[in-house]
C-alpha cells in the first residue's frame, strides 16, 4: 500500500496552482500574478502570451485508484461566468499597465490538476470545462 500524506484542501489547491504556474511558464507564458483578489472574487493565475491575457482557474483533486470524479466536475456554469467577469475587472484595474503591453485580447482557461502522488500528476487545460 502506498503512503499518502493527508493534505488540507487549501494546501492541495496551492500545490495545484504552483504546478500550473510552472507548467504555463514552461510553455512560454509570462505569469503576471497569482491569487489576484478583488471584492468580487479571486483569479488563481493571470498569465500573458502572444499579447493575450489569460485568466486561469485551477481545480485540483487528489486521485485515488477508485476515483471516477474529475477535477473539472467541481466547475459550475456560475463559476465559469464569474471567471470572465473577474478577468474584465482585472483588465479595468490594470488598464494603463496592460495598454503598454498592447494586448490583443482576453481569454479564460481552466486547468484540472490530478495529483496521484507528490511526484506524479497530470494537468489538463480547457477553454470550456
Amino acid at each position: 500500500m502506498q503512503y499518502r500524506p493527508a493534505l488540507s484542501n487549501q494546501l492541495t489547491g496551492k500545490l495545484g496552482e504552483h504546478l500550473v504556474a510552472k507548467d504555463l511558464a514552461r510553455h512560454h507564458f509570462y505569469i503576471l500574478e497569482r491569487n489576484w483578489r478583488c471584492p468580487a472574487g479571486e483569479i488563481d493565475v493571470l498569465a500573458l502570451r502572444n499579447r493575450i491575457i489569460y485568466s486561469v482557474e485551477v481545480k485540483t483533486r487528489i486521485i485515488q485508484p477508485t476515483d471516477e470524479r474529475h477535477p473539472f466536475d467541481n466547475l459550475s456554469l456560475k463559476k465559469v461566468e464569474r471567471q470572465s467577469r473577474l478577468l474584465l475587472l482585472y483588465s479595468r484595474e490594470k488598464e494603463v499597465e496592460l495598454q503598454r503591453k498592447r494586448l490583443l485580447g482576453r481569454r479564460c482557461i481552466f486547468a484540472a490538476v490530478s495529483l496521484h502522488s507528490f511526484f506524479q500528476w497530470n494537468i489538463e487545460y480547457s477553454e470550456k470545462p
